[in-house]
């Protein structure tokens, strides 16, 4: 059975089931790109210098007085392009 005589015999088939095989098979399709996403994540290797990289800025992100400093950095930089 090729596609297009699949696609014909679905037309036939009551709405809730079309529907049904919609949703499953973008379900299905939502999966495999997450799955292929997760594995690049999972897989990247990430060297010393990156590791620190990250504690480093997670450390600035976790001070408050850092925050506030970037929220209005922000809308400073927001503001002037609206002049």
């Amino acid at each position: 059975m090729d596609f297009f005589s699949y696609l014909e015999n679905l037309r036939q088939k009551p709405t809730y089931i079309r529907k049904g095989i919609a949703f499953w098979a973008s379900a299905g399709i939502t999966l495999a790109v997450f799955l292929f996403w997760f594995s690049f994540i999972t897989l990247t290797p990430i060297s010393t210098s990156q590791k620190a990289e990250v504690q480093t800025s997670q450390k600035q992100v976790l001070n408050p007085k850092n925050i506030f400093e970037q929220l209005k950095a922000g809308v400073i930089a927001i503001t002037n392009q609206f002049r």
